[in-house]
């Protein structure tokens, strides 16, 4: 992200704005898949 906004000739922020956000959305759905798995773990063992 940061070579599409800076280092290309082109200097193309706005896709590098939105590769951020599909970046930072990608992570928290992993993030929430993971925490429902550990969440589900912990209630099969009681």
């Amino acid at each position: 992200m940061y070579k599409l906004a800076f280092k290309r000739q082109e200097k193309d922020v706005g896709v590098s704005a939105d590769a951020g956000v599909i970046n930072g959305l990608l992570i928290l759905l992993v993030v929430m898949l993971y925490l429902r798995i550990i969440n589900w773990r912990e209630e099969t063992r009681r």
